[in-house]
């Protein structure tokens, strides 16, 4: 099936654009887990100071969180930057035209193709071996001439 490029495009984007999703989910799941490490590491010294623990949880909470919106800012943007820009001019991307012109090209070699297996090669006709029983009897007539007299004007 042959998709002109327009409708090609729509179904593009609307693929491109449930890209956003997982990527927005991919982000929480990073967000989540570094969250789990900066809680999980504990040295021995901090154990002493649990003011200065839970303070610097704060501070990393904040800084991780800080950073969750302008990533997903960028997320959106890439999404949107792929969804307004659909490379169709690709030499390896065939359009509709495109397409119709190549299946075309191939339509036209495969009927030249099957108009050339139909045509009767013409083969050289065999020179005829002579069978068995007739290279006997040529033999045997050769014989008999040898036998026979040679006449006059056979000599000369």
């Amino acid at each position: 099936m042959i998709v002109p490029e327009v409708p090609f495009e729509v179904l593009i984007r609307r693929q491109i654009a449930r890209l956003l999703d997982p990527s927005l989910q991919c982000l929480r799941f990073v967000y989540d887990e570094l969250v789990k490490m900066s809680r999980a590491y504990e040295a021995t010294e901090l154990q002493r100071f649990p003011f200065l623990r839970r303070r610097m949880d704060e501070v990393m909470g904040k800084f991780l969180r800080d950073g969750v919106k302008p990533a997903e800012r960028m997320i959106v943007n890439l999404i949107e930057m792929e969804m307004d820009y659909i490379n169709s001019s690709n030499p390896n991307f065939l359009g509709g035209s495109k397409a119709v012109e190549i299946a075309m090209q191939q339509l036209r070699s495969s009927q030249r193709n099957m108009a050339m297996e139909t045509e009767v090669p013409k083969v050289p006709a065999k020179k005829k071996e002579p069978s068995k029983r007739a290279a006997a009897a040529a033999k045997k007539r050769g014989a008999a001439n040898k036998q026979r007299p040679q006449t006059l004007a056979q000599k000369l």
